[in-house]
């Protein structure tokens, strides 16, 4: 998963985020364990109603340092969720969130399979990835500064829906709902056990 995957760095990359976590926490209800891959700052907390229990994954050590810092009484791991296992006790999971990382994964039906197993039982992962169609137009808003060039240097794909409901299939998920926002150039998918 991307270095930069938990950095918000463009003029307008706070906005952007602010629109997704709130889709994201639309999927999440109250009492939920939720699990955050690539949680950043830890935001995605600011957006959801009474967790029964959150755990932070990022694999950059200042944001998981700085997390653990603010938010005594949650869980935040350093971990590469693509090569290292959550530890034992963690999960399972009634929602894993996804925001704004699928695009930096490497093998992501794989991952996807694996985050899987971490469900309970009627459990869901919910993901927003950018839509290729806004593919140019994050490019060009990254070079002039407006969206994080870190992030999108470091895309590994931009999936269509196709693609993402051929990621769930080698997954052994189904994509219960799939939606665009942000005028088209952002996507969210909700992920169940097929």
């Amino acid at each position: 998963m991307s270095k930069a995957a938990g950095q918000v760095t463009g003029l307008l990359s706070p906005l952007v985020e602010r629109l997704r976590l709130s889709r994201i926490a639309r999927h999440v209800p109250p009492g939920s364990r939720v699990l955050d891959v690539g949680c950043g700052r830890g935001r995605l907390l600011d957006f959801i109603t009474a967790p029964a229990g959150y755990a932070g994954v990022d694999i950059i050590e200042q944001v998981i340092t700085d997390n653990r810092r603010a938010g005594p009484g949650r869980l935040f791991l350093l971990l590469d969720i693509e090569e290292g296992r959550l530890p034992d006790g963690c999960g399972p999971f009634d929602v894993i969130a996804i925001g704004a990382a699928l695009e930096h994964f490497r093998m992501p039906a794989r991952t996807l399979a694996r985050l899987g197993e971490s469900l309970r039982p009627g459990g869901r992962i919910v993901l927003t990835t950018p839509a290729p169609a806004g593919g140019g137009i994050i490019e060009f808003c990254s070079g002039i500064g407006l969206l994080s060039r870190e992030a999108a240097e470091e895309h590994q794909d931009l999936y269509s829906r196709a693609d993402i409901e051929r990621l769930a299939r080698e997954a052994g998920l189904r994509v219960a709902l799939f939606e665009r926002f942000l005028f088209g150039l952002n996507q969210l998918a909700v992920m169940a056990r097929a």
